[in-house]
């Protein structure tokens, strides 16, 4: 449950995420709780942090912001390459074109 609510905590508080798509927050937060399963709480030692609060909303903040910068560059990528597609196909078959059709209807 705490960490449930430190992810709340750093949704409100954080800059950052006011921008965000609903379905990008949600995927974030469910990956964090996954990386925080995995691969956080078995091997925490808070005996080396003089604030664990702080530990958890920082390592909250981080694998949520990851995981957003994460799924932009990749829909950038898909955009980039679905215009490149187009455009090596429009290229390379201009009778394809719709202003090459117009006289074939005349």
């Amino acid at each position: 449950m705490f960490i449930v609510r430190i992810h709340d905590i750093v949704k409100k508080c954080c800059s950052f995420f006011k921008t965000c798509t609903k379905e990008e927050l949600e995927e974030a937060t469910s990956w964090s709780y996954e990386r925080w399963v995995s691969r956080g709480i078995p091997h925490i030692d808070l005996e080396k942090y003089d604030n664990p609060f702080s530990y958890f909303y920082r390592g909250s903040f981080q694998n949520m912001m990851n995981r957003i910068l994460q799924l932009r560059r990749k829909q950038l990528r898909q955009e980039q390459y679905e215009k490149m597609v187009k455009e090596m196909l429009e290229n390379e078959l201009p009778s394809m074109q719709v202003k090459d059709l117009t006289s074939l209807y005349d």
